[in-house]
């Protein structure tokens, strides 16, 4: 006469391979691919991001890459490297961005761009990636500082990390303090 123990594993194995024939059989149907191939998605385009530093979705569902040498804006379908815009005495410039290290979006989703090279808002608006400009009364250059990171405070303020220490941006006024 079996045992309890041994009915319960009995019926386990039992419903185990009713479980699992079906499954065989349903993989036998379909048969593997022979080879699998991955495109890259930058592949035949005029986009160099370099090294991704930084990866980001935005509030309106893009995805942004930060990296060595591009922002690149990805909306599911293209990509479009955002450049930074320049005022010169001819003009506007547009240049490439370097070394950009961290993506955050404000409660007005306004993007803030901390790079080797200082920190850059982007306006979704306007599509215009423009640099803060460095404070002559500060004792910390930002378009020389090594920036981190940021995030926005509860007062609406900016406060941004960099190798030199913290730095609070006033976003209406686009000016910083150490």
């Amino acid at each position: 006469m079996p045992t309890h123990a041994t009915r319960i594993l009995s019926r386990f194995c039992a419903l185990s391979l009713a479980l699992l024939i079906p499954l065989a059989l349903t993989a036998q149907a379909e048969p593997l691919p022979e080879r699998i191939s991955f495109q890259h998605p930058l592949e035949n385009k005029d986009i160099v991001l370099g090294e991704a530093a930084s990866i980001f979705q935005d509030s309106q569902g893009f995805m942004w890459f930060g990296g060595a040498n591009a922002i690149i804006r990805y909306d599911g379908y293209e990509f479009k490297s955002i450049p930074l815009t320049v005022n010169t005495a001819q003009g506007e410039e547009f240049r490439p961005v370097k070394m950009a290290v961290d993506i955050f979006e404000d409660s007005e989703n306004i993007l803030w761009v901390s790079t080797r090279t200082g920190l850059l808002r982007y306006d979704p608006r306007t599509e215009r990636l423009t640099q803060i400009a460095d404070n002559p009364n500060a004792q910390v250059t930002i378009t020389t500082t090594d920036l981190l990171q940021s995030l926005e405070l509860p007062s609406g303020e900016l406060l941004v990390a960099s190798k030199s220490g913290l730095l609070v941006i006033d976003r209406t006024q686009l000016t910083y303090s150490v």
